[in-house]
C-alpha cells in the first residue's frame, strides 16, 4: 500500500509539472520561439537591377525578413513596399545593389522548408526609353519598350533616390509598348523625386527604368526656405545648421551622395538649429538639404555641396603638459593657404575668422580649463584642434609640527615632523622624502656647527612651499666634549709612555 502511494505521488507531482510547462509555452509570446536564419551573399562588383527571392514551404506563414547592405542599411516590407509579397514567397528588387556581403536575414516559425536566391532579374523586355515633362503637379511620360507584349500594364513611380526601386506609385494604366502616360504628384510630399517606370506583363514579369532628370516638387502649403542654412563638414562629421522658423514644428534634414543619388540620410528633428551625422570615409562629397515642416509637409529647400577638407600644412600646437602653474599660455597655429582661426577658452570666444598664423595668447583662469581653436578651409569645412588645462597657481600647503628654526642640540640627529599636500612631492636639502597621505616624518642629520636644512613640497602644477630651518650643534656638546677628553687623555696616556719608554732605554744604555 506504501509503494502504491508513493507512486500516485509521483504521477501527480510529473503530471503538476507537465501541466506548468504547457501553460508557460501558451503564455509565452510567439516570438520567444522564432528562429532565424541568415543567408549571406557576396558581390564582387556593383549589380543592377538585383532581387532577392525568399521562399518557404508553409503558405500560411509570413516570415519578416530584414536586408543589410554592405555599409550598414537595412531594408524591410515597411521601407520597401514595392517588395512583391505573393504566396510563400517574398522577393525584393534593387535598381543599384552596392558591392560587398549583403545578408538577408528570415525569422518566423513554422516557415518549412526556407530558401534564398539572389541575382540580376531576368527578363524578357527592354526599357529602350523613358522620359518626363512635369509643368506643376501634373506630369507627362512617354516610353519605348523592346520584347515584350503589346499591351501592358504601365505604372509610374517616384521615389528619393535612383539606387532603389520603391517610393510611392503617382499613376497605373494599361498602355502600348509604345505609348505615353499622364501622372500627377498632388499626393508627395514636397521633395526631390527620380521617376520610374514599371512595365508588367503577363505572368507578373516586369522591367524597371528611371527618366535621366531628378525633378523638385515642392507643394503650395510648403514653408518657404529656411535662413542661413549651412552644411559643411566638422572634422569627419557633416554639419548642418540654420536660423529657428517660428511657423516650423520640426525640420527635415537630407543628405545625397551625388555620384548615386542615393540619400544617405533622412531624419526629422525638433527643438533644435543644428544636426551632426556620420558618413563612410569612402564618401568624399555629399549634398545636403534642410527643410522647415508644418504638419507633416515639407518646406522648400535647396542642396548644399558638400566635400570633405584637406588641412595639410595646418598645425596648431599646445603647450606640454596639462597641470600649469601659470594662467597665460601661447598656442601656435601654422598654416598657408585660404584658412581662419577661431578661439575659444571654455564657451568664452576668444578671437573669430583670424586669416593669421602665428602665436595666440590665451589667459585662463585658475581651474579646469578648455581650449579650443578652430580652423576653416575656403569651403566652411571646420577642423577642431583642442586641450584640457589645470590651472593651479597656489603653492601646496605646507605646516610644520615643531618649528626647529634657531634650536641647539647636542645631538647628531633632529626630527621634523608635519603635513603637506596629498600628492606633493617633497624634498629635504634635495632629496626626496616619503610621505603617507601627506604626512612626513624626517630624521635629520646633524653635523658639528651650522646646519641648514630646507624642506619644499612641489604640486602637480609645479607650484613650491618652503620651510627653512638652522639648527646648530655646538661643538663642545656633551658628546663632542666627551669625544674630545678621550683624545686629550689618549694623547696624554701616549706622551707618558714615550717618555717612560724612552727613560727606560737610557738607563739600559
Amino acid at each position: 500500500m506504501m509503494q502504491r502511494k508513493t507512486v500516485s505521488r509521483c504521477g501527480r507531482k510529473a503530471g503538476a509539472i507537465l501541466l506548468a510547462m504547457t501553460l508557460l509555452m501558451l503564455l509565452l509570446p510567439m516570438g520567444v520561439w522564432a528562429k532565424t536564419e541568415d543567408f549571406k551573399v557576396t558581390l564582387n562588383e556593383k549589380k543592377e537591377n538585383y532581387v532577392f527571392s525568399i521562399q518557404w514551404e508553409n503558405t500560411e506563414k509570413k516570415p519578416d525578413v530584414v536586408i543589410t547592405s554592405p555599409s550598414g542599411k537595412t531594408y524591410t516590407l515597411e521601407n520597401k513596399p514595392e517588395a512583391d509579397a505573393g504566396d510563400g514567397e517574398l522577393m525584393f528588387f534593387f535598381a543599384t545593389a552596392e558591392k560587398g556581403e549583403w545578408t538577408v536575414s528570415v525569422t518566423g516559425e513554422g516557415l518549412g522548408a526556407l530558401t534564398m536566391d539572389a541575382g540580376v532579374m531576368p527578363g524578357r523586355m527592354d526599357i529602350t526609353s523613358f522620359s518626363v515633362s512635369v509643368k506643376g503637379d501634373k506630369g507627362t511620360a512617354s516610353w519605348k519598350i523592346a520584347d515584350s507584349e503589346d499591351e501592358l500594364t504601365l505604372e509610374i513611380w517616384a521615389t528619393t533616390d535612383p539606387v532603389n526601386f520603391g517610393g510611392e506609385r503617382l499613376s497605373s494604366q494599361r498602355g502600348k509598348a509604345s505609348d505615353k502616360g499622364e501622372f500627377s504628384l498632388s499626393g508627395l510630399d514636397s521633395g526631390d523625386y527620380y521617376l520610374y517606370l514599371k512595365a508588367i506583363g503577363t505572368g507578373g514579369v516586369f522591367a524597371c527604368q528611371y527618366s535621366d532628370d531628378r525633378i523638385s516638387w515642392r507643394r503650395d502649403d510648403a514653408l518657404p526656405k529656411l535662413s542661413n542654412a549651412k552644411a559643411r563638414m566638422l572634422d569627419d562629421d557633416m554639419w548642418i545648421t540654420w536660423d529657428e522658423m517660428e511657423e516650423a514644428d520640426s525640420y527635415r534634414v537630407m543628405v545625397f551622395d551625388p555620384s548615386t543619388g542615393e540619400m544617405l540620410e533622412d531624419e526629422t528633428v525638433t527643438g533644435v538649429t543644428s544636426w551632426t551625422g556620420t558618413f563612410s570615409q569612402d564618401i568624399s562629397s555629399f549634398e545636403a538639404a534642410v527643410a522647415a515642416c508644418r504638419n507633416g509637409v515639407t518646406g522648400d529647400f535647396e542642396r548644399m555641396a558638400v566635400s570633405r577638407g584637406s588641412f595639410d600644412g595646418v598645425e596648431v600646437t599646445f603647450p606640454e603638459g596639462e597641470n600649469l602653474n601659470t594662467t597665460t599660455i601661447t598656442v601656435q597655429v601654422a598654416f598657408s593657404g585660404d584658412y581662419t582661426v577661431s578661439a575659444a577658452l571654455n564657451d568664452d570666444i576668444l578671437c573669430e575668422d583670424s586669416a593669421t598664423a602665428g602665436d595666440y595668447r590665451v589667459d585662463m583662469e585658475e581651474g579646469d580649463n578648455r581650449v579650443s581653436f578652430y580652423v576653416t578651409d575656403g569651403a566652411g569645412n571646420v577642423r577642431t584642434y583642442g586641450k584640457d588645462f589645470h590651472v593651479d597657481i597656489t603653492p601646496p600647503q605646507l605646516s610644520i609640527l615643531h618649528d626647529i628654526n634657531g634650536q641647539s642640540t647636542s645631538d647628531d640627529h633632529i626630527y621634523l615632523e608635519g603635513h603637506t599636500e596629498n600628492g606633493a612631492v617633497l624634498t629635504l636639502n634635495g632629496e626626496e622624502v616619503e610621505t603617507t597621505a601627506g604626512y612626513f616624518t624626517v630624521r635629520c642629520a646633524l653635523s658639528a656647527g651650522q646646519n641648514q636644512l630646507e624642506l619644499v613640497a612641489t604640486d602637480a602644477a609645479g607650484n613650491q612651499s618652503r620651510y627653512t630651518a638652522q639648527v646648530e650643534r655646538p661643538w663642545f656638546s656633551a658628546q663632542i666634549l666627551l669625544w674630545v677628553i678621550c683624545i686629550v687623555v689618549g694623547v696624554v696616556l701616549l706622551a707618558v709612555y714615550l717618555i717612560l719608554f724612552i727613560r727606560g732605554r737610557r738607563k739600559k744604555a
